[in-house]
């Protein structure tokens, strides 16, 4: 449970980190999209790990 709490977790810290100390927004939308596919690969990857056992 700590391990899939890291992963969901972990995209919204980079979020936050990258809109705190960039001031472009091209940059904070590139890291966010970064972040999404993050957490879908996370949330499949455990997905598939439940419906396999």
């Amino acid at each position: 449970m700590l391990k899939l709490s890291f992963w969901i977790g972990t995209p919204s810290i980079i979020t936050y980190l990258a809109s705190t100390y960039s001031q472009l927004l091209e940059n904070i939308i590139y890291i966010f999209a970064l972040s999404a596919a993050a957490l879908i690969v996370a949330i499949l990857s455990q997905i598939d790990e439940k419906s396999g056992s």
